[in-house]
C-alpha cells in the first residue's frame, strides 16, 4: 500500500511541476516585459555610476549631458559588436563552405549499365 501511494505522490509532484511550468502566452509577454524592464534599469544605473564618478552633480545639466553621452557611447559600442560579429559569422559560414568544397571529390565514376 505504501508503494501505491508513494507513486501517486510522485505523479502528483510531477503534473503539479509540468503544470507549473507551462506558460500562456500573456505571462511569458509579461515575464519578457519584466526582463527587458530590469535590463533598463540595470543600465540606467550603469549610466549614473559612470557620470557620478566623473564627478558630475546629479539634476544639473552637465549630469544630463554626460548621462546621454554615455549612452550614445553604449548604443555605438552595442553597434559595433554586432557588426563584428556578423563579420566573423559570416567568416565562419565562408570557411566552412571552404572545406566543404574541398572535400568535394573533384571526379565522379562514371556509371556503367549493362
Amino acid at each position: 500500500m505504501k508503494i501505491k501511494s508513494a507513486a501517486y505522490l510522485a505523479l502528483g509532484v510531477f503534473l503539479t511541476t509540468l503544470l507549473s511550468g507551462c506558460l500562456t502566452q500573456e505571462q511569458r509577454r509579461e515575464k519578457q516585459q519584466q526582463q527587458k524592464e530590469l535590463r533598463e534599469e540595470a543600465h540606467l544605473r550603469s549610466l549614473q555610476k559612470r557620470c557620478d564618478s566623473f564627478g558630475f552633480k546629479r539634476e544639473t545639466p552637465e549630469y544630463s549631458k554626460c548621462m546621454m553621452a554615455q549612452a550614445k557611447e553604449d548604443n555605438l559600442n552595442a553597434y559595433r559588436n554586432g557588426v563584428l560579429k556578423n563579420q566573423d559569422e559570416e567568416t565562419q559560414r565562408k570557411a566552412w563552405r571552404d572545406v566543404n568544397d574541398a572535400l568535394k571529390p573533384t571526379w565522379i565514376p562514371e556509371v556503367t549499365q549493362k
